[in-house]
């Protein structure tokens, strides 16, 4: 009778263990989402709402690469076939242009685009160039006026 309860209590042991795994397991699974949540979540900002932040002609530069890093979390260039580039790359690439266009934009945030952004797809290094040189003739044209 001795050994069969100390069998009951070892049975009854492991069950509260398992059972407390089993608590911190889902305890640390909600408190720490997994990576593909984490994506998900990356993923929720749209390319409208980086245009419309960006646009904000209040931004310092500081700013301006905060917004930078969300695109370049965000967004993904897609493949390229040809010279030709489809409508949604061109979209995206006009970000390019619309970060060079900003007035506090400083060349560090520029640059640090390019180089982001042509290490990840070496196939539109040339497009991330031109697109970047339009912003640029544009931020020329925009303080050539305001003189």
């Amino acid at each position: 009778m001795n050994n069969s309860f100390l069998a009951f209590i070892f049975v009854v042991l492991v069950v509260l263990i398992i059972i407390f795994c089993f608590i911190v397991l889902s305890y640390l699974r909600k408190r720490n989402p997994s990576a593909i949540e984490k994506t998900v979540a990356k993923k929720a900002v749209t390319l409208d709402q980086l245009f419309n932040e960006i646009a904000n002609p209040k931004l310092n530069s500081d700013d301006i690469q905060k917004i930078i890093l969300k695109f370049i979390d965000s967004q993904t260039l897609p493949s390229k076939f040809g010279k030709k580039l489809s409508a949604d790359a061109k979209k995206k690439l006009e970000f390019v242009t619309a970060v060079a266009v900003h007035q506090n934009a400083s060349a560090k945030n520029i640059a640090f685009l390019n180089r982001e952004l042509s290490k990840r797809y070496t196939a539109y290094k040339q497009d991330i160039l031109a697109y970047e040189q339009i912003g640029l003739a544009k931020r020329n044209i925009i303080e050539a006026r305001s003189r």
